[in-house]
């Protein structure tokens, strides 16, 4: 039990690391994509909207993939780390071949605000959406790992969210007052990257024997419009003014 228990503080401790990298790519992605799509309130607008729909998309289909089939939750969460950590290697090469494409759009929506705008939101939405899926999908994974037990279940998601939430603030500060300021975007995009290896690594080498694979069952049937309606209420108390909004985006990754 001992052993349990302190696995299960490691991937606490490792999920507190993966919220803290998310937040330092968001900030990192701004400048990244500041000579591409502007430093406006609008350039920022589409960088924070893909993030946010990444994260929701990630937690949807991997949600849905849990209850669908069996998979090894720990081994899962480590290829999610290291697909977020590599991609984000490779992303300035993939936004200098993209030149043409960011030339293109430039030249021909140059004096019309509304394509312009659209086009940026395009091209952050193509490069970005990968690397925010995927941290979208690290929640509903450590979420399931957790919750083995329905009657315990506030008390884990509570725990794995507060965790994930106070390493993306302690990201989001790192990044803007530290890691960009002093060593520059680049240096803080590989830092948060090695984090995610290291993250990767670490719950691969966790997993080893003691991950067996999740159990699936078939999404209880709601009827009524009762669920739909909490659905939309939660939806739409996203919806608060988007300059307050911007101050403090919340994290699942």
């Amino acid at each position: 039990m001992r052993g349990v228990n302190r696995r299960t503080n490691i991937f606490l401790l490792l999920f507190f690391l993966s919220g803290g990298s998310a937040l330092i790519y968001e900030v990192a992605w701004t400048r990244q994509f500041t000579p591409i799509i502007g430093n406006t309130v609008f350039s920022v607008s589409a960088i924070l909207s893909v993030f946010m729909a990444g994260l929701a998309l990630g937690s949807r289909i991997f949600g849905r993939l849990i209850d669908l089939r069996p998979i090894r939750l720990i081994q899962t969460y480590a290829l999610l780390e290291a697909g977020i950590g590599l991609y984000n290697l490779l992303l300035p090469l993939l936004l200098r071949l993209a030149d043409p494409v960011f030339g293109a759009l430039y030249a021909s929506a140059y004096d019309s605000f509304i394509l312009l705008s659209l086009g940026r939101l395009v091209l952050s939405f193509s490069f970005l959406i990968v690397p925010a899926t995927l941290m979208g999908g690290t929640l509903p994974i450590l979420i399931r790992y957790y919750t083995e037990n329905i009657e315990s279940i506030g008390l884990h998601v509570g725990r794995v969210y507060t965790v994930n939430t106070w390493g993306a603030a302690l990201g989001t500060a790192s990044a803007g007052f530290l890691l960009i300021p002093i060593f520059g975007v680049r240096a803080a995009v590989v830092f948060a990257a090695i984090l995610n290896l290291t993250i990767a690594g670490v719950a691969w080498y966790l997993a080893r024997g003691s991950d067996a694979p999740s159990t699936t069952g078939e999404p209880e049937a709601t009827s009524g419009a009762g669920p739909r309606i909490v659905l939309v209420a939660m939806m739409l108390s996203g919806l608060r003014p988007w300059r307050t909004r911007s101050r403090g985006p919340a994290c699942s990754a």
